[in-house]
């Protein structure tokens, strides 16, 4: 019997699941009733461009409804599972949330873009992980496609590509670049580590650095 191989973004998220909510969104009961809804951090005309081209990419057929934050299915889509594991700005598909709606839940800080290991440097030059999800959806990158990132920066294409199961190839000029994108991509692989010397170090020092509270 084949046993399934997980993605690196499988696995990640698996990780992720085990923080906490520090912050994002709350759930609340959902109406069936509600096809396609925005989140609500979505507020340039930039956003709701993105939002409609990623949705056009992903074959659905929709019309825009209640001031621009609401879209209503015009038939039903071919493989609503597929749409709630990809879609980027919206947070919910015929009544239940997507994938990305618990993704930023395990936000680390109060920035809805800084989920996983997108918080761990605060890199100027970065592109929101909400737009690149959305561009990888609108230039119709699947599982198991690559996609070639010139200029990687801090890694954020690298691992918005992970959580997609797309294979990501980056190349960038700056060492620190380099080191952000491997660290933030290749991380997961040596949490239990990380997590044995932080509770060396908190045993020598006496006090919770992680909680000062």
């Amino acid at each position: 019997m084949n046993k399934e191989i997980k993605t690196k973004g499988e696995i990640i998220l698996e990780k992720g699941e085990r923080t906490g909510d520090f912050w994002a969104f709350k759930e609340e009961p959902l109406s069936k009733e509600s096809q396609l809804m925005l989140f609500d951090n979505v507020q340039f005309i930039y956003e709701l461009a993105l939002a409609q081209l990623e949705l056009k990419a992903l074959g659905v057929h929709f019309e825009v409804t209640n001031g621009l934050r609401e879209f209503r299915l015009l038939d039903e889509p071919k493989d609503v599972e597929s749409l709630r594991k990809k879609l980027a700005y919206f947070k919910l598909i015929k009544g239940e949330y997507t994938d990305y709606f618990y993704i930023v839940k395990k936000n680390r800080t109060r920035s809805v873009n800084q989920y996983l290991t997108h918080w761990i440097y605060p890199y100027k030059g970065k592109f929101h992980p909400q737009m690149i999800r959305a561009l990888l959806n609108i230039i119709g990158l699947n599982k198991d496609d690559t996609v070639l990132d010139p200029f990687i920066g801090s890694g954020t294409t690298a691992v918005e590509a992970q959580l997609l199961g797309i294979n990501c190839i980056g190349i960038d000029i700056s060492p620190l670049c380099i080191l952000q994108s491997r660290v933030k991509t290749e991380s997961v692989e040596v949490l239990p580590e990380i997590l044995e010397w932080k509770d060396k170090i908190l045993k020598r020092v006496g006090v919770n650095l992680f909680n000062l509270d």
